[in-house]
């Protein structure tokens, strides 16, 4: 199900959903209340397009995965 992550400092750190104890689906990892991370797992592995972003928003690089491996170019 439906499942969000808070860190010490009570802001959002992650969110996504679980299926059978494992990631899967899209989940949005987060630092200083900006995304800093999001894609797909799939049974618990990266897997498709991932995002990744610096702290100001900006892309830092994109790519996709291919259980739990990056694939292709980055």
């Amino acid at each position: 199900g439906h499942w969000v992550e808070w860190d010490p400092q009570g802001h959002k750190a992650a969110e996504g959903e679980y299926l059978n104890d494992l990631r899967d689906g899209a989940w949005s990892f987060f630092k200083d209340g900006q995304v800093e991370a999001a894609g797909n797992y799939r049974a618990g592995e990266r897997h498709g397009n991932w995002t990744f972003r610096y702290k100001d928003g900006q892309k830092m690089k994109s790519g996709r995965y291919q259980n739990g491996k990056e694939e292709g170019v980055w």
